[in-house]
Order: C-alpha cells, then structure tokens, then sequence
C-alpha cells in the first residue's frame, strides 16, 4: 500500500470550543496548543503516520502496518477500520469535517466513501481506467464539503468529479485539460491537483499549474483563474464563510489570499523557506485567522482582517518516528546519529545521545559509519 508521504500533503488542523485549542498534525504527532496564546498542551502519538484529523480534534485518521484506522485522540482507541484489500494501493484518503465517513483513492483510479458508523460504502465508483507505467489514472486528492454532504476528487491526469454523498450522484465531471496539452504525470507529486469545496457546494478551487481554477459546479465552467504563484500549488482552501480563498505552491515562499467572487488577491503572507513547502492551509471556524504548516515542521498563522502573522513553532524532525513515553510526558525523536527526549508539552529538550559507531562491511570491504541509525526507537512500559 502506498503510504501517506506520495500525497505530498500534510494532515493539517483542527479546532475545538471547550476547551479552546488548535491541533496540527505533523508527520506521527498530533500537536495540542491553546487556542488564544498557541501556548503547547500536549502531543499525541503512537497513531502510525497520521493522514487527517477530525474538525473538532476528536479523531484521527492513520496509516499503520498496512491498515487504516479511526482513532479517537485521547484514548487512541479504534472507531473504525475500513476493510481493504490487497490490490487496494492507497494514493489519496480524507475524513470528512463531520468525522463521519473516510474517502480514499486508489492507484488505479478506484473512489469509495465509507460510512463510519454503519462500515458500508456510500459511495464506489471508478473515476479513472488504469493505465500501465503512469500515474494518470490514480486518484490523487480529495476534499469534502463543510457540511460533509459533497466531495470531490481529481486524478493524476485530470478527470474532476464531485459527488453528492447522500444519493451517490455525480454533480460534477470535468477534464482539467480539455482542450489543452496535457502534462503526463510520471509521479503522484507531477499529477496532484490540490481542490477544494466551496461552504455552499456550489463550486470547486483546483490548483493547476502554478494557478488556481474555481469551476462552477453545476455547469463546469471555469469562473476564475488565480495566477501568480511560483511552482505547482500544492494547497486550497476556502474560508468558512466563502468569500475567500487561500492558496500555496510547491515553489513559492507566500500564501496567497483572494476574494472568491472576484479573484482579487489581498494579500501575499511570508511563508516559509522553498526547503519548507506549505502544504496545509485552515481557516479558524470564525475565518479571522489563516493557518499554515510546511513540511519542516514550521506553522505560521495570520490574523485575516489586519494581515499580522506570526510563526507559531517548529516541531523536531516532524518526520521522524515519535513514540511517546507512557505516561505521555515525554517523547522521543530518532534521527540519523543521536537519540533524543523532548517534553512532550513545552517541546524542550531534556536529553540527548550519540550512538555507537559501527563498521557496515560489503563481502570483505568495511567501513566505519561514523553513527549508527536506528530505524525506530520505543519505550518500555515502565
């Protein structure tokens, strides 16, 4: 199965009202912070590699020893695990905002919606044929509506369609490059259309290119072209109320902010370095604040009606595996030559180590590895 990392995504935020916090997700963490300081609370881990959390922080999805599960945060106890096959290569999951079905993508180009309470598919379509050697027919990404009653998915050559979950209709299928030459999608990172739905349902963000295309739902016209971005946009989103989208790209080193009536850009926000790329973008549920989180652990939030940002922080190695101490006050971060401990709550460091060197022979060729580089590090139980 394809894991989480080909998407090129990150899992994102989520908030909660009581109490008030913001949660991000970042590589095996989930990161708690308070909702009005962004001073730390807690991490969460030992999930596997997270994919996508709740809009309330209550659940996460993750990826673990080939199987998909929903978890409830505190407890990490299972809600449901969608049955997959063997032939089922992963390339795109999402969980809808309400928490209550799991959409996922497959390599050759296999949709389904499953609902969480009931385990049954409400949605298994083929959006694609599968094609020999590329990456055309996979799908790609995923995105559901605000209200979880619309979702859209794109392949890596194209096909957009998005679909009314309640009565398993196609609302929407459009061919991104009609007309137009059409890139052949080598990777799942040179075919992903980042896409987002409207509060409304009624049209659909897809980043193309180095722009970004709102289409009308209903009649698959293309209302609006954003360009301007530097590189693949890699991330769309709109806000809670509609009025504005919010946009970055693989290249670039700003976060774009535009009017979704007009395409009117208002802002371009610092974003982080090209080594960094912003791959998650959130509104606050009041659409006053704008959240970003790179791959290099930073995230960043800008105050919407004054433009202020601020860099909230930048998690170790987010990548990394980060197994939490037993009684989840500590964590462990593992990274080529060194072992390190971290409060789990401020993100200090409280210890580190070098580990031993160790020669790695070829026949009878050895040399000296300076580190040795463990695969993963874990606490015993007391």
């Amino acid at each position: 199965l394809f894991a989480h990392d080909v998407t090129d995504a990150l899992p994102g935020f989520a908030f909660s009202s009581a109490p008030q916090r913001v949660y991000w997700g970042s590589g095996d963490a989930i990161h708690v912070w308070n909702a009005e300081t962004y001073a730390p609370v807690r991490v969460h881990g030992g999930f596997g590699t997270v994919l996508a959390i709740a809009r309330d922080g209550r659940d996460v999805l993750a990826f673990k020893l080939s199987s998909l599960s929903l978890l409830n945060i505190e407890s990490g106890a299972v809600r449901a695990k969608p049955e997959l096959g063997e032939a089922d290569h992963l390339t795109a999951v999402e969980l809808s905002p309400s928490g209550g079905q799991i959409a996922t993508g497959t390599y050759d180009g296999r949709f389904r919606v499953w609902d969480v309470s009931s385990a049954r598919n409400q949605l298994d379509v083929k959006l694609a044929d599968h094609s020999p050697g590329f990456f055309s027919s996979a799908v790609t990404c995923i995105a559901f509506q605000a209200d979880s009653r619309r979702v859209a998915a794109v392949t890596g050559s194209g096909a957009l369609s998005v679909w009314d979950i309640g009565t398993s209709r196609a609302l929407l299928r459009a061919d991104l490059f009609e007309g137009s030459s059409r890139p052949i999608p080598m990777n799942l990172l040179a075919g992903r259309y980042p896409i987002a739905i409207s509060p409304d349902g009624n049209r659909v963000a897809v980043g193309s290119g180095p722009g970004v295309r709102v289409l009308d739902v209903n009649s698959g016209k293309t209302v609006l072209t954003l360009p301007g971005h530097v590189g693949g946009v890699v991330a769309v989103i709109f806000s809670p109320d509609g009025s504005l989208l919010a946009s970055s790209a693989r290249s670039d080193v700003a976060v774009r902010l535009w009017r979704s009536s007009s395409g009117d850009q208002i802002a371009s926000f610092l974003g982080t370095p090209v080594d960094g790329v912003v791959a998650s973008l959130a509104f606050s549920p009041d659409g006053k604040r704008l959240f970003a989180g790179a791959r290099n652990g930073e995230a960043r939030v800008w105050d919407v009606p004054t433009l202020a940002g601020e860099l909230l922080r930048q998690t170790p190695h987010p990548y990394s595996s980060i197994p939490l101490s037993p009684d989840g006050s500590r964590m462990a971060i593992k990274h080529p030559g060194a072992v390190e401990i971290w409060d789990a709550v401020s993100g200090e460091q409280v210890l580190s180590w070098k580990t031993a060197s160790e020669p790695y022979c070829y026949g009878d060729l050895c040399y000296l590895s300076p580190y040795l580089n463990y695969d993963s590090v874990a606490y015993s139980l007391d």
